[in-house]
């Protein structure tokens, strides 16, 4: 059996531009944080505390050109297909 789906569902693009908003939201605040706090950042939480085991995390600057390329990129797709 195949699901169909009506085409004014698909068509409606601008009821999905709220997908959007992720990207674009840590795209706005990594550009924030970029701009308030100097790099490099370093982020750990305790993972397992019993075993001392750490999940950590260090954004420099190539790392942080990537994520809003990335972030950025993200954005403009979306915008993009649901605007086609």
């Amino acid at each position: 059996m195949s699901h169909t789906v009506e085409s004014h569902e698909i068509s409606n693009g601008k009821a999905w531009l709220w997908l959007a908003l992720l990207p674009l939201s840590l795209f706005v605040a990594l550009v924030w944080g970029l701009s308030h706090t100097p790099l490099p950042w370093q982020f750990s939480w305790q993972w397992i505390p019993s075993l001392d085991i750490a999940l950590a995390f260090r954004i420099d600057g190539l790392s942080a050109q990537m994520l809003a390329l990335i972030t950025g990129i993200g954005t403009l797709v979306f915008i993009v297909l649901i605007a086609s």
